[in-house]
């Protein structure tokens, strides 16, 4: 038995189990000269992904640079959100909150409250305060066409606000 728990304890020490694992870096290089620049970040859910997906379809047909990012409980690896025209972070609000990762980088990075618009998924209270301009929906995969198309065209309505 207790050789069993010590196999156990190497294997989750050998593969880093248990370990918060930072969110891979964002690309922050600026985008070409006339071009807009639109960040797109969220949490890896079936949802999600699809959301994302198209949104960035719908950007892109405008010729719109999406980088996409995704955050965790280790954070929102974007230190420069100076670069983004217009910046899209979707979160899972869990017991009707903001993920406080996603709150405290907000909060670290106001001075570009103007560009952000936080996406809320969840399935009870509607409003989210939060510093920012919010939005929220339940994460049903078939309304992700409909969703992505109103959620581009408010991050539209705020790059076009930055000439």
């Amino acid at each position: 038995m207790n050789k069993m728990f010590l196999l156990f304890v190497l294997i989750i020490t050998a593969t880093g189990c248990g370990e918060k694992k930072e969110p891979d870096a964002v690309s922050q290089e600026p985008a070409p000269e006339g071009s807009k620049l639109v960040l797109l970040a969220y949490e890896d859910t079936e949802f999600k992904d699809a959301l994302i997906l198209k949104m960035k379809e719908l950007l892109e047909k405008d010729e719109i640079v999406v980088r996409i990012g995704k955050h965790n409980s280790a954070g929102l690896a974007v230190s420069n959100p100076s670069v983004f025209d217009a910046i899209f972070i979707s979160n899972s609000g869990v017991n009707s909150q903001v993920r406080p990762w996603i709150t405290a980088w907000i909060e670290d990075h106001k001075a570009y409250k103007d560009v952000i618009l936080l996406h809320t998924s969840q399935n009870s209270a509607w409003s989210v305060n939060a510093l920012v301009d919010t939005v929220t929906s339940a994460s049903d995969i078939n309304s992700v066409e409909k969703l992505a198309a109103e959620y581009t065209d408010k991050l539209k309505a705020i790059y076009s606000k930055n000439p």
